[in-house]
């Protein structure tokens, strides 16, 4: 009876280990599996599939560099034909500058360089942002972007031509509003910023211009003066699909929130 208890014993304990066998190479085989037919993230220009997130947090915070692998990276950078890389390089950079985030300007100053941003056309984004979010940011910037953009740069840019999308008017809103109030406002505002800076249309056209205003107006959170140069975008020839996805973009460097105050303005302005 003994002998007949222990070889019931031992044909139970082998039967147990070859299902738990089983089950688990059907478990190892269906991740196999799983892994597989993971989607590998789109690449973008200039530096080819993004991996940074994981290289650097894949351990300490694995979710977040997922989200930017693969969804900042892999999918919004990835909408070229919504809107080029060297447009969203552009409102990238101008953003990091309005933010002060110049941690991670130079990353982005140099990514801008590789999708055609020019050593010319940046001096120009960085002096026409000074004026939307003052000195001490221009200056931090141009610290950075010396290093980037270096003499090589401007020999193989020499001779390039800037299309002109749009033509800038005479500015009088300063003298308007503020003649009486703050004359000296009102003519830097009308002869400096309008007059001078917006006019060099050889450096950065208007278009360009609009985008990267709008870019430090959205991330700064300046909404009232938002309205009237979401309007001059419109006419400096932004389309509704492009403003669309400068603020889709946008949203993942300053945040929801400030993406939907835009997406609320641009409504009324962007119709059908």
């Amino acid at each position: 009876m003994k002998n007949k208890r222990r070889t019931f014993g031992i044909t139970a304990a082998l039967v147990t280990g070859l299902l738990l066998f089983a089950v688990l190479s059907l478990t190892n085989c269906t991740r196999i599996e799983a892994q597989a037919n993971v989607p590998t993230p789109v690449g973008i220009t200039g530096v080819g599939t993004q991996t940074a997130g994981r290289n650097i947090l894949g351990e300490f915070a694995p979710q977040f560099a997922a989200l930017n692998d693969d969804v900042l990276f892999g999918e919004v950078w990835a909408r070229e034909a919504e809107l080029a890389p060297r447009d969203r390089s552009m409102i990238t950079v101008a953003s990091l500058i309005t933010s002060g985030s110049f941690e991670q300007l130079s990353f982005h100053l140099d990514f801008a360089r590789q999708n055609g941003v020019t050593r010319a056309e940046i001096v120009e984004v960085v002096t026409h942002l000074a004026f939307y979010v003052g000195w001490p940011n221009a200056w931090s910037t141009f610290n950075r972007a010396i290093e980037i953009f270096t003499e090589a740069d401007t020999a193989a840019n020499e001779g390039e031509e800037i299309t002109v999308e749009g033509q800038i008017g005479r500015q009088t809103a300063g003298r308007n509003v503020l003649g009486e109030f703050a004359p000296q406002f009102a003519a830097l505002n009308d002869d400096v910023l309008f007059g001078e800076v917006w006019a060099r249309e050889a450096e950065l056209s208007p278009r360009d211009r609009s985008m990267i205003t709008v870019t430090a107006l959205i991330t700064s959170g300046s909404f009232e003066q938002l309205a009237f140069h979401l309007n001059f975008a419109r006419q400096n020839g932004i389309t509704r699909t492009e403003i669309v996805e400068v603020i889709t973009h946008l949203a993942f460097y300053v945040g929801w929130p400030n993406a939907w105050s835009t997406f609320n303005r641009a409504i009324e302005i962007f119709t059908e």
